[in-house]
């Protein structure tokens, strides 16, 4: 184990480019990530959550028509639709192509992180181990293998941040250039890249010296928030509208019409970002704590501990409700990765019972107090974009009411090289016990997860067999959005003509089938598609048809 000396030795040592080892770290995560897709094998022609969206933007591009966005997505993302489709051109459009461009991206921001770490000074096994904790976070790895915007965007935002801390550390303005492309990247996945620019020019103007303050580099580190409002400017231009969404909590236009009007109750939604950001990023952080802490640290942890308790129940005394570590509908969650299971009818109970699920929480509460204990000391330069960028995402999450795990997602690769940088050492032995935890539920978990997805679609499949026109099929989020939504000349209609949009614009249950969890009160039972987990719960989906005269 590494004494205190030689782990700050180690830290201030900035890992050059002509070290051979972080090609050969690289080129072994490329290798882990293709022995994985092999034998796990997630590419499945089907969407997943809300992928759907950015797959119609892809598919009209790839048909000649341009490229727009769907009134629901949240974000003008053309790189993501970019990349997607570069991933589709040899075979023609499919999700199984599309799939594999995020697992891609995947790998190479994995790459980035881990030189990140060694560039922040972090010695190579720590490195290694902290991009592992990212690699088998359940959330990240299920991600990885949809095309969902989350992967792509951390990944742009590590390289970002590479860039950006070798810019400060070398006082090179072409690595500064190289973030301001990055980041202007990543803000054509997901408009929450508007911190990045914000956080740099508050980094180089705190810790960047004389270099850092030069009015040019602020600009240029500035630069892509003129980017993206040019980007957001476009997209009020190309986004296709297809239904009403004014109403619809959580859409894009529900947020931009009451985000003035919410802004008195920002301490309320402060609140709720704290905790579940404490819930969320403490369940992710366990092996890095486990292995890290010391009994110093547990002292100075009971402060933070004690203040997230009290919060916590004054929240629930106050009527604030936030969510707990796994909380029910959130992407990884007990007995269920992949948030499938309750996009569907009849979704079950929560797994876990209230006692456990409190229990988990105050868990994952000390864990985060336990590396706010590690990590808290003064940041060097190198850090204080880490720093900056943290208090943005957290702070924009609060504005847009983003209290949700896979939203925290872009925050844990900002976490664990400040975990790792206050750590004096790290038990090997007990940091490779939690990493083995989470590649279990990972793997495992994200295989479960391929199973319910694709007994959903063999259901629909079986009612289609049946001669059951698109129209008249009810399965849930995701397949009412890319059957209906994203094909809107197809959508079913009502009596009175106006379109259909089971679980976005209207309840589910309207249309003549439907498939669910289970069984259905006034619904008779058509089909039943069985499916097997290895962790959560196994079952089977049901293709029910209205009773006569309901």
């Amino acid at each position: 184990m590494p004494d205190e000396h030689s782990a700050r030795t180690a830290r201030d040592r900035i890992a050059t480019p002509h070290d051979r080892s972080g090609l050969v770290d690289c080129a072994a995560i490329v290798a882990c990530g293709a022995v994985v897709a092999l034998a796990l094998r997630p590419f499945q022609d089907t969407p997943f959550v809300d992928d759907w969206v950015y797959a119609w933007s892809v598919r009209r591009l790839l048909e000649g028509h341009g490229l727009a966005t769907l009134e629901w997505s949240s974000h003008p993302n053309v790189a993501h639709v970019l990349w997607g489709a570069l991933f589709c051109v040899p075979a023609g459009f499919s999700f199984t192509a599309l799939r594999m461009s995020t697992w891609v991206a995947a790998l190479l921001g994995l790459c980035g992180f881990h030189l990140l770490l060694r560039a922040l000074g972090i010695e190579r096994r720590g490195a290694a181990l902290g991009t592992a904790l990212l690699g088998l976070n359940p959330v990240f790895f299920v991600l990885s293998a949809t095309f969902m915007t989350d992967v792509p965007f951390v990944t742009l935002a590590i390289w970002a941040t590479l860039a950006l801390v070798s810019a400060i550390s070398r006082r090179d303005e072409r690595r500064l250039a190289a973030f301001a492309l990055f980041c202007a990247a990543a803000t054509a996945v997901r408009v929450v890249g508007i911190v990045l620019p914000v956080a740099a020019v508050l980094a180089l103007a705190t810790h960047g010296g004389a270099w850092g303050r030069r009015p040019r580099r602020l600009t240029l580190a500035a630069a892509p928030l003129a980017f993206a409002a040019l980007l957001l400017w476009w997209n009020e231009g190309r986004a296709v509208h297809v239904a009403d969404l004014t109403w619809v909590t959580a859409s894009p236009v529900f947020r931009r019409r009451f985000l003035v009007e919410s802004l008195p109750r920002l301490p309320e939604f402060g609140t709720q970002t704290l905790l579940c950001a404490a819930g969320t990023l403490g369940v992710a952080l366990l092996p890095l704590v486990a292995a890290a802490t010391e009994r110093r640290h547990v002292r100075c942890a009971s402060a933070a501990l004690a203040g997230l308790v009290v919060l916590a129940a004054g929240a629930q005394a106050a009527g604030v409700a936030w969510p707990p570590a796994l909380a029910p509908g959130f992407v990884w969650t007990w007995g269920e990765l992949g948030a499938s299971e309750s996009l569907v009818a009849g979704a079950p109970a929560p797994l876990a019972p209230p006692a456990l699920a409190s229990l988990a929480t105050l868990v994952a509460f000390a864990s985060s107090a336990l590396a706010l204990a590690i990590a808290w000391r003064r940041p060097r330069a190198s850090e204080a974009f880490l720093l900056w960028s943290l208090v943005g995402h957290l702070g924009l999450a609060a504005v847009l009411w983003l209290f949700y795990d896979r939203y925290l997602l872009a925050v844990l690769p900002l976490v664990i090289p400040l975990v790792l940088l206050g750590a004096q050492s790290l038990r090997t032995g007990t940091m490779a016990a939690g990493l083995g935890a989470l590649a279990l539920v990972s793997v495992v978990g994200t295989r479960d997860h391929l199973a319910y997805d694709a007994a959903l679609w063999r259901a629909v499949d079986l009612v289609r067999a049946r001669g059951v026109p698109d129209t008249e099929i009810d399965a849930g989020y995701v397949v009412d959005g890319w059957l209906h939504f994203a094909r809107p000349d197809q959508a079913p209609r009502d009596a009175s003509g106006g379109r259909i949009f089971s679980w976005i614009t209207s309840p589910g249950g309207l249309l003549p089938w439907q498939i669910a969890n289970r069984p259905l009160p006034g619904w008779d039972v058509a089909e039943a598609v069985p499916y097997e987990r290895w962790l959560g719960r196994s079952g089977a989906l049901y293709a029910l048809r209205r009773a006569p005269g309901d």
